[in-house]
């Protein structure tokens, strides 16, 4: 399986078509996708089309000229039943990828028909890229904005309760027909109409003095 884009004109486009070669195409690399930082390996590749009109983006897994032959050999060669010295290849395919890749390649193997030996190997542990640091940090963020949440909620108005800042107000009966009609506009009629119920805001006045209802 592979993505495809239309390169919008450009120089770039303009050279690939100029040289009239559509069974030719050109690897494209991400700077940095490394760890030491370098080009690393192609991730896709740029080819005209075969009416010379456009370019178009092949997008593909990471470093496919080394995992597509192993992925064709697992299946077709081994029958799912890989040998050794394949595990030892696809392990040093591993190597290779960015650990952001694990969890989407091995989704693609189960639905490849892979099943459980595609948790086996690429193990879930891989799928943990970050940092023990960063990890706890942005846990730390989701726990205080669970708790920030839970303070909002507790001190907002909700359908069927009276909240501090308003007064919850029952229809007790429909409202004339003319007096709907009168009304500009179908969408502030639909909302007098819909709406089950109502809310009246009280203004913050300082010193005022609040009964309960």
């Amino acid at each position: 399986p592979f993505d495809k884009y239309e390169l919008e004109p450009s120089p770039l486009t303009l050279f690939i078509l100029g040289r009239k070669q559509p069974n030719f195409c050109w690897q494209v690399f991400i700077q940095g996708s490394t760890k030491n930082g370098d080009t690393g390996h192609p991730f896709g590749y740029l080819k005209a089309s075969t009416n010379l009109l456009t370019v178009n983006l092949f997008v593909l897994p990471y470093n496919y000229p080394m995992l597509l032959p192993l992925l064709d050999d697992l299946f077709k060669a081994h029958r799912l039943k890989p040998t050794n010295e394949w595990r030892t290849q696809f392990h040093n395919y591993l190597r290779t990828m960015p650990t952001y890749y694990a969890g989407p390649l091995r989704r693609a193997l189960s639905r490849m028909g892979a099943g459980n030996l595609a948790s086996t190997l690429i193990p879930e542990a891989m799928d943990n890229s970050l940092s023990y640091s960063v990890l706890n940090y942005l846990k730390r963020l989701k726990n205080q904005a669970k708790l920030e949440y839970d303070r909002i909620v507790s001190v907002t108005p909700y359908k069927g309760k009276v909240g501090p800042d308003g007064i919850k107000v029952n229809v007790r009966s429909q409202l004339k027909r003319e007096l709907m009609d009168s009304l500009p506009g179908s969408s502030l009629r639909d909302q007098v109409t819909d709406f089950p119920g109502y809310m009246l805001g009280l203004p913050e006045k300082a010193g005022a003095e609040t009964h309960p209802l």
